[in-house]
């Protein structure tokens, strides 16, 4: 997701995780809110971010304990993932 105003997050979740891209990457989001999602075993990263994006978004009721990484700042946009 790239600039999008006002955005609200809420149950995202995968069961099939890719282990070398994030199930959520948000670009250019300020104020989003990702709310009551649940990480899989075998994730990755959850939620990707550009640098200094982080401290711009909420996390508010989550389950990220089975990622690796629950929340990250990346420069680079992952490749995207093919089923």
């Amino acid at each position: 997701m790239r600039d999008a105003r006002d955005l609200e997050l809420d149950g995202v979740t995968t069961r099939t995780p890719a282990a070398d891209a994030p199930v959520i990457r948000l670009e250019r989001c300020p104020g989003a809110v990702v709310r009551n999602c649940r990480a899989g075993p075998g994730t990755g990263t959850f939620l990707s971010v550009p640098p200094g994006e982080l401290r711009d978004l909420a996390l508010v009721g989550d389950a990220l304990a089975a990622a690796r990484e629950p929340a990250a700042e990346t420069a680079a946009e992952p490749a995207p993932v093919t089923p």
